[in-house]
């Protein structure tokens, strides 16, 4: 599947792939990327209105990358694309058209960086079409040469991608070939081909594919993690109504500052009360969730990895699923950020309490009839509200100002922020729908195209009817776990969140009841 780059989706590239820090990688013409070409060691790459800036900022993983442009492309005698420079409304641009009906290909040669030193590399391949529905399937072989070696040989192994074009003809899509180690050294004299599988079964657009560059990425230092998937394990306590410890301290890493929980109320129906709070906090928002549900929500520690839990009854339970480090800070109390009025979207200004961040932490609750609510970024165009449980947990991307945007129907709904993340998330300004077919079994549903490089998965679950069918699951590809319960009460639409690890591949399974169930792709960690 393809995805169109907004401003935020280039930054999650970036972090995905590792920060990109200025390199000496020789690059002819005037690419997208070139405008960055002079950042100063110790910087990094960010966006902000209408351009992409440097940002001083130390221990930063390093990013190269090497662009290859149409105009560059070396084209072989038979079956070339045709390379067409286009008058847009706006600007001209130069794009190779691949042809749907006959295999075509191009080749490019460049120099590679002398610092290489053997990385794993990603190929990213930009394009576009006037098609709104079809799939392209991309191969990519990689050769290097240098001093020394017979200079005209076979190119390596064949590398190929299948991306699903995007549904509004001319938004941008982004194809992304795998890492894979192409034996390459440093300095070496690298060739690329890149070739439309068109008599492929698998490509099925009918309309000629149109590249407009293409990127080889490859980062030289680790990327930056704040929250880390674990093996789900329950930490349910054993005594009732009460604020009881969690030791978390056999399961999470020292110097966490915080969990993700899987909870569950499987009374059929009662609802039952839950709280968490960070040990040493003194607040106290236990409230109820609704009877056979399930969600993810979030928690702070002490420096001993400790929280604390509220729980009503045994019937309930809950499983750490990952846990939060450095870059990801929770609060010892809560930050009140209840909004005064209802009724429309309104923005917080989080810059004060969460300096930096990209992603925060949330949780409501309310003692009256369940009013509607939403979290998106700031900017975002979504409408994704419905009605909550009388306790529950969101989560919210920021915008360069850590700015977010919420909406309530009543104002006895009170709102908090727990925490924050500052690196290794990324935040989609607008959600992606990933819902399957709704017949009550798991479908695999791969996020690769709008997550690439993912450990974690985070979505909104929106329940937009009132059938009383409302039950889900969401798994990591793989899991045979089965918690198959409802995103809220049947009466009426609700609204929650939920985070889940991914699979290598950026695939989760997911079970949906009934069509009225939406889930949406928020963003990711990685």
């Amino acid at each position: 599947m393809g995805f169109g780059l907004g401003s935020h989706d280039f930054i999650g590239l970036m972090h995905t792939l590792g920060i990109m820090k200025q390199g000496d990688v020789p690059y002819a013409g005037a690419s997208t990327l070139q405008a960055v070409n002079q950042g100063l060691i110790g910087h990094y790459l960010r966006q902000k209105a209408g351009q992409p800036y440097w940002s001083p900022v130390t221990g930063k993983p390093q990013f190269r990358f090497i662009s290859l442009l149409p105009s560059e492309a070396i084209m072989p005698v038979a079956n070339p694309p045709a390379l067409v420079t286009t008058d847009g409304a706006n600007f001209s641009y130069n794009t190779l058209d691949f042809a749907p009906d006959t295999e075509e290909s191009c080749y490019w040669e460049k120099p590679l960086a002398p610092d290489y030193a053997g990385e794993d590399i990603f190929l990213i391949i930009k394009w576009k079409s006037t098609a709104i529905a079809g799939n392209v399937k991309w191969g990519v072989s990689v050769l290097g040469r240098e001093a020394g070696e017979v200079f005209d040989v076979a190119l390596g192994t064949e590398q190929t991608i299948i991306t699903t074009t995007e549904n509004v003809a001319g938004e941008l899509v982004y194809s992304l070939i795998l890492p894979f180690p192409p034996s390459l050294s440093p300095n070496d004299t690298l060739i690329v081909k890149l070739a439309r599988k068109a008599a492929d079964a698998a490509d099925t657009m009918l309309t000629d594919a149109l590249v407009m560059e293409v990127f080889l990425v490859w980062a030289t230092v680790s990327i930056i993690s704040t929250i880390t998937p674990i093996t789900p394990t329950d930490v349910a306590p054993a005594i009732f109504a009460s604020y009881e410890d969690v030791d978390c301290g056999a399961l999470i890493a020292s110097g966490a500052t915080g969990v993700l929980i899987h909870w569950e109320n499987a009374d059929p129906t009662t609802a039952r009360m839950i709280g968490l709070r960070k040990k040493g906090s003194t607040d106290d928002w236990h409230g109820d969730i609704f009877a056979k549900s399930h969600g993810t929500c979030w928690v702070g520690v002490d420096e001993n990895r400790f929280f604390q839990c509220y729980l009503e009854a045994g019937i309930q339970r809950m499983w750490v699923i990952a846990y939060t480090t450095a870059g990801c800070p929770f609060f010892t109390n809560a930050k009140d950020k209840s909004l005064a009025g209802t009724g429309a979207w309104t923005d917080i200004n989080l810059a004060a309490d969460c300096p930096s961040a990209k992603l925060v932490f949330c949780e409501i609750k309310c003692d009256f009839n369940n009013p509607p609510y939403g979290f998106r970024k700031k900017g975002s165009t979504d409408n994704i509200q419905a009605n909550c449980m009388i306790h529950n947990w969101g989560l919210a991307g920021c915008d360069d100002s850590q700015v977010i945007e919420h909406i309530i129907d009543h104002a006895t709904l009170k709102t908090r922020v727990l925490g924050y993340a500052t690196e290794g998330v990324s935040m989609r300004d607008n959600a992606v729908n990933v819902s399957p077919v709704a017949d009550g079994a798991y479908h695999v549903v791969d996020c690769s195209s709008y997550a690439l490089g993912a450990k974690m998965l985070f979505f909104a679950v929106q329940n937009t009817g009132a059938s009383g069918d409302i039950a889900y699951a969401i798994r990591k590809n793989g899991s045979i776990e089965d918690i198959y319960l409802d995103c809220g009460l049947t009466t009426f639409p609700t609204l929650l969140f939920f985070a889940c690890e991914c699979d290598a591949d950026q695939k989760v399974e997911i079970k949906l009841e009934n069509s009225d169930i939406k889930v949406h792709l928020l963003g990711y960690s990685v």
